[in-house]
């Protein structure tokens, strides 16, 4: 009887694994951009609670201004956590199964785009009286929304993979961020803020993780 070493064996499984794996994805049809979407859906998963905190610091930044919030600038920010809510079903659905749900990266696009646009809304709504409060809050927007663009870069190549990123007019350029550099990022905006003389509350800064990409 031939004996095969413990090296060799491992090989002959790792081997076997590939090729057990080719055979699926040649069998299902997954796309390269299904396939290469993974880590990115996580990574949006995992921003989501920053997003939403994101929404209330501009909030408590408004407040401690003393800017009203008028009832369209509160609908505005309630379509954003909505939007926010809805990202992460989506997100949920896109994971359920593999290969993904058909359709359910557009999906996910559909509603970052969604939420790219009420962030511009949102800043172009308080135009009239926030006055020098305006730099701060569309600085933060874009923040969150040249994030949103570094996501859906991410997701693929396909030309139906594409968000139009504005802000009041603007063409917004994408920026991959980690949840970490997302939040040193958006505090740096309300350190520079703070420094104009804008009463920043602390309740409006995202709280950096000892963890490095946390």
């Amino acid at each position: 009887m031939r004996v095969i070493d413990r090296r060799k064996f491992m090989g002959h499984l790792a081997g076997t694994a590939l090729v057990a794996r080719l055979a699926m994805i040649g069998s299902v049809g997954v796309s390269a951009v299904e396939l290469s979407g993974c880590d990115v859906i996580d990574d949006v998963e995992h921003w989501i609670p920053t997003g939403e905190d994101a929404v209330n610091a501009i909030l408590a930044v408004l407040t401690a201004n003393n800017i009203p919030v008028s009832v369209a600038v509160s609908a505005t920010a309630g379509l954003i956590e909505t939007g926010l809510n809805d990202l992460l079903a989506a997100v949920k659905e896109y994971q359920s199964t593999t290969p993904p749900p058909v359709g359910a990266l557009q999906k996910i696009q559909t509603i970052l785009q969604d939420i790219s646009d009420n962030f511009s809304t949102f800043t172009s709504q308080l135009s009239g009286t926030a006055g020098n409060i305006l730099k701060v809050v569309e600085a933060l927007a874009q923040v969150v929304i040249s994030t949103i663009g570094g996501f859906v870069s991410q997701l693929g190549t396909s030309t139906a993979l594409r968000v139009n990123l504005k802000l009041n007019g603007m063409t917004v350029a994408p920026v991959k961020r980690t949840r970490r550099r997302f939040k040193k990022d958006w505090n740096a905006q309300l350190n520079a803020a703070k420094a104009s003389g804008i009463k920043i509350p602390s309740a409006a800064y995202l709280h950096l993780s000892p963890f490095k990409y946390l």
